[in-house]
């Protein structure tokens, strides 16, 4: 199962996990250094700071149980709870409603996945899109650039998490939200319970510059690894060719960077979700495998019961036959950047996908509502070996 990238959904719960107790102990240190110097703490453990022992278990019952936002979100006086608790509580949002209304993962394959970068989609508000569940999974099988770090690194995602429930912007407005989790995770190692023990015996015993050193160096080990994950939330009504427009950090180069390759995987996941429309329901395109058992009771859950019971796994594919000649080349087509084909000319030229509806066929329930036109090349053997035909320029990075 390690192809289809289980494993990163059991560290982005340890992950979440991780980032609790690091935020909860940073608050307990600052009430007892608050307390030894009579200056009363703003900032209070509850919520998913308080919680994230039960949150596993929580997991296994959500299909039965909406999100409890007082147990699992955050409470606090401070208008702007910050940028870890943010983080905190939408990856258990996310997590959640994963586990609540589909525990799906859809797997695109890299040839599949080549073809949907190279179709053009279109311009739909994002409520217009026919989500398969409120709230699924999609894996890579070849991770894709997420974010360019300091000096020149790269962070990369195989994992995006999709939720269109209990999800709010600041000003309560519901939004679609999607998470990008880096490929970095898989070679991070976790803190275990000893090293909790260590500092909070530090703590216990009122050494709390030695405790927060500890919980400084853990953060720093994280930044080190890059393991940041991407959450990036989208009101219902913002159409897909507008995607990261309005983000803040846009007036810098690496800002735009990172947001046209945000962009770029979002719009891979919002492509893919039309193409499953076009899929017959007993489609060979799609190969379904159940993961793990039911839910059982245990004294306490483990991380992959807490993932893979009742998970189920669905690997897509490309439903057309294509040589892996013309794949290799619209393969060089994506990455160059020639995304636009010169329409209507006879010379050689490249021609984008796209979705349609299938004409005079909309009253017919045999038919798809939504038909794929895979993109291809358009009097391929005129073109001379190892040239790419000519076209328009997209940024794809």
């Amino acid at each position: 199962m390690k192809k289809y990238r289980i494993e990163r959904l059991e560290q982005t719960l340890q992950y979440l996990e991780e980032m609790a107790y690091l935020e909860a102990t940073t608050i307990r240190i600052t009430e007892g250094v608050s307390s030894r110097i009579g200056s009363p703490s703003k900032d209070t453990i509850n919520g998913i700071l308080k919680n994230y022992r039960e949150f596993r278990d929580a997991l296994l019952h959500a299909a039965h149980t909406p999100f409890d936002f007082e147990r699992f979100g955050y409470s606090t006086k401070v208008e702007n709870p910050g940028l870890y608790k943010l983080l905190i509580i939408k990856l258990a949002v996310h997590l959640y409603a994963w586990s609540r209304y589909s525990r799906r993962v859809f797997h695109i394959t890299d040839d599949l996945r080549i073809l949907l970068e190279a179709t053009r989609f279109p311009d739909y508000d994002l409520k217009d899109i026919p989500w398969p569940f409120d709230a699924f999974a999609v894996t890579f099988e070849s991770p894709l650039p997420m974010a360019s770090i300091e000096d020149g690194e790269e962070s990369y995602s195989d994992l995006v998490l999709f939720t269109q429930k209990d999800s709010f912007d600041k000003d309560g407005v519901q939004t679609q939200l999607f998470s990008c989790i880096p490929t970095s995770l898989g070679s991070y190692t976790f803190i275990d319970e000893s090293i909790r023990n260590t500092i909070n015996t530090k703590i216990q015993k009122g050494l709390h510059d030695d405790a927060f050193s500890d919980i400084a160096d853990i953060r720093d080990a994280h930044y080190e690894a890059n393991t940041t994950v991407v959450s990036v939330p989208y009101r219902m009504n913002q159409r897909v060719s507008i995607f990261g427009l309005a983000a803040k950090d846009q007036e810098s180069e690496r800002g735009v960077l990172n947001i046209q390759r945000v962009n770029r995987i979002v719009k891979l996941v919002c492509c893919f979700v039309l193409y499953l429309t076009t899929l017959s329901p007993q489609s060979p395109a799609v190969k379904t495998l159940k993961v793990g058992n039911p839910p059982t009771t245990r004294r306490r859950v483990t991380i992959d019961g807490a993932i893979r019971n009742g998970m189920e796994v669905c690997e897509v594919t490309c439903n057309t036959s294509i040589s892996s000649e013309e794949l290799r080349d619209i393969r060089d087509v994506v990455e160059s950047g020639i995304l636009r084909g010169v329409r209507g000319t006879m010379p050689p030229h490249f021609r984008e996908g796209y979705f349609s509806r299938p004409a005079g066929r909309g009253n017919d329930p045999n038919v798809p509502r939504t038909i794929w036109h895979r993109p291809t090349f358009v009097n391929r053997d005129l073109l001379t070996p190892g040239t790419l035909p000519g076209g328009k320029r997209d940024i794809v990075e």
